[in-house]
């Protein structure tokens, strides 16, 4: 994968998370803020990102589409992908 292509990816999970957790539902935001923050000083918020994305397209095929996702699916997922690679 290109440097290009990583950039990417990451900025568009970057945004569709932000857009739920922060645009969406602000309560959120500080969740959001951490995990990322936390993420990026310890050098993997792209593999943070990358595991929060699988986890959610992991369950977006179980509930049979996008519109059974849940602000909780969301937040499950980025906090699986801060799991497994920071804490």
């Amino acid at each position: 994968m290109t440097k290009e292509v990583a950039e990417n990816n990451l900025s568009k999970w970057f945004w569709d998370f932000k857009y739920k957790m922060v645009d969406e539902y602000p309560e959120y935001h500080c969740t959001f803020d951490y995990i990322v923050g936390n993420s990026d000083d310890n050098g993997v918020l792209y593999e943070v990102m990358e595991f929060a994305n699988r986890f959610l397209e992991v369950e977006t095929e179980l509930k049979g589409g996008e519109e059974y996702i849940t602000i909780t699916d969301y937040l499950n997922a980025i906090e699986y992908g801060y799991m497994e690679w920071v804490e």
